[in-house]
């Protein structure tokens, strides 16, 4: 996800409107390319890092397909890495892995 299409959806209400679900917390990082990419990537990336405790997939589920998700892909290309702790179960994982197969 680039950093640009983050800052625009933040903008537009991000994290404000609907608010972030209380068992959810967002780090954002930006992560800018080094000068030898050799143009793979130029423009600076948003790491956004969701942590939610054990037990709360249907919940991130909920608020990554419903808000983050489309929010983002409104102002730009999104792009998932998925941790440790997503269960084989997720629908977000599972749909990602549906759509790629």
């Amino acid at each position: 996800t680039e950093w640009s299409t983050l800052m625009a959806a933040i903008d537009a209400g991000l994290f404000s409107s609907p608010s972030l679900p209380s068992e959810l917390a967002i780090v954002l990082k930006r992560v800018s390319p080094s000068e030898n990419t050799v143009g793979c990537w130029t423009e600076p990336a948003a790491a956004i890092d969701i942590q939610a405790p054990v037990g709360s997939a249907a919940i991130l589920d909920e608020y990554v397909d419903s808000v983050l998700y489309p929010s983002l892909a409104t102002y730009g290309t999104v792009g998932l890495h998925f941790g440790k702790r997503v269960p084989s179960g997720s629908m977000v994982l599972n749909a990602t892995l549906e759509k790629y197969a």
